[in-house]
């Protein structure tokens, strides 16, 4: 689906582009552009091309886990994650926004990025976290395990990039046009997939030893809580826009703000958990008599988006705004 999406002029307060832009997270073929005073004839800002052709993966299959039932055990705040990303392009960290001009003459200045994904983008986690015992045997009379606050994740991403402006000054006169535009593909031949497939987040305890009374599993507390998995894949995703903050402003020729998102292949996000509580198998009649066993505030969830984008033009005076 291709989206372009036109910019509208409107005067009002809105949180700047630049807060947005900030959050990006990885380098690549970006630049910090202000202009000079009596300068070159046209301001450039960031250009940047950007081609993914190969396969881009990543897999992660790890374990965090207790393989023998534990005394007093705590598996928490563990991680298994996987990332990956076609094309990402962003600001330099302490920015304000891709291209910024401070009380400048402003003569064509222009914002361009083209990122293409031609091959497909795959994140893969797969693995335990937990307690996962077999052949519990002996006295476990009072034991506790609490798997807590983990986190499997995946994430799968085709584009993304910040192509903003922001003009600073007193009295700014925009004389000749300023554009932004950034333009993103995702082939038909180049699926888009993140995958969260965990055999286990959280207990599995398999009793053994019959009715021996030395075998004992009372008073047992068993909690699994704050647990997340998750998947999500995005193929095209970007922060665009223009903004002016002055005193007073002449917008004597157009300014343009322009986003173009194709995503032809497909986007897939899926998790998957075997088992996310507590399973207690083994021998029969040996109940776990007097124990609390708890199982919260988990959550297994997936996401895919084909094309996501914001596109504005912000126009702030504190007197006259001509158009």
């Amino acid at each position: 689906m291709s989206h372009k999406h036109p910019t509208f002029l409107r005067r009002a307060r809105l949180a700047p582009l630049a807060a947005a832009a900030a959050l990006m997270v990885a380098t690549s073929g970006m630049a910090l552009a202000q202009s000079n005073q009596g300068g070159s004839p046209v301001i450039v800002g960031p250009t940047a091309t950007q081609t993914s052709n190969g396969l881009v993966s990543a897999n992660n299959n790890s374990n965090a886990q207790y393989t023998t039932f534990p005394s007093n055990g705590v598996v928490n705040g563990n991680g298994v994650d996987a990332l990956a990303i076609g094309n990402q392009q962003r600001i330099a960290d302490g920015a304000a926004a891709a291209l910024t001009i401070n009380n400048q003459p402003l003569m064509q200045p222009t914002v361009s990025v083209l990122q293409q994904v031609n091959n497909g983008v795959s994140s893969g986690t797969a693995g335990t976290i937990g307690v996962n015992a077999n052949n519990v045997a002996g006295n476990h009379d009072g034991d506790t395990a609490s798997v807590s606050n983990n986190e499997a994740s995946a994430a799968a991403t085709g584009n993304t990039a910040a192509g903003t402006m922001q003009i600073n000054g007193n009295a700014v006169n925009v004389s000749t046009p300023a554009s932004t535009e950034v333009t993103q593909g995702v082939a038909a031949n180049a699926p888009v997939s993140a995958t969260t497939n965990m055999s286990q987040v959280g207990i599995r305890l398999n009793q053994t030893g019959g009715a021996n009374p030395n075998n004992a599993m009372d008073n047992l507390s068993l909690s699994v809580s704050g647990n997340q998995v998750d998947s999500a894949a995005q193929a095209n995703t970007t922060q665009a826009g223009i903004q002016v903050q002055a005193s007073s402003v002449n917008l004597g020729a157009a300014a343009t703000s322009t986003v173009d998102q194709q995503a032809a292949g497909e986007v897939t996000g899926e998790s998957r958990v075997n088992l996310a509580g507590i399973r207690v198998l083994g021998t029969t009649n040996r109940a776990l008599t007097d124990s609390q066993l708890g199982v919260s505030s988990n959550s297994v969830q997936a996401s895919a988006g084909g094309n996501q984008q914001t596109s504005v033009l912000q126009i702030t005076a504190a007197g006259d705004v001509v158009q």
